[in-house]
């Protein structure tokens, strides 16, 4: 999985973080890991923009942030079940 500081995450280029091709017909492919390290990429940016006390609201900030973390949870660990059934 591929996780990046904060600090880091400042001058990402998220879309190179999905590893993405596409196939013969066109069709965009992502890898899952990417996703989710771009999820917790955007978190971690309005973490910083909340404690900076930016133009946006810091709690409602906080509260995006931790939703997406959580989303990002959720499909690690249903990437992993995919792979696990897909191998038996």
């Amino acid at each position: 999985m591929i996780r990046r500081s904060a600090d880091e995450a400042d001058n990402t280029d998220y879309f190179a973080l999905l590893d993405a091709g596409t196939d013969n017909a066109g069709r965009l492919y992502v890898a899952g890991d990417g996703v989710t390290a771009m999820l917790r990429g955007m978190a971690e940016q309005w973490q910083k923009e909340a404690r900076k006390r930016g133009e946006l609201d810091a709690r409602t900030l906080l509260v995006l942030s931790d939703r997406l973390t959580e989303q990002a949870d959720r499909l690690d660990g249903q990437f992993r079940d995919h792979v696990a059934r897909s191998r038996t």
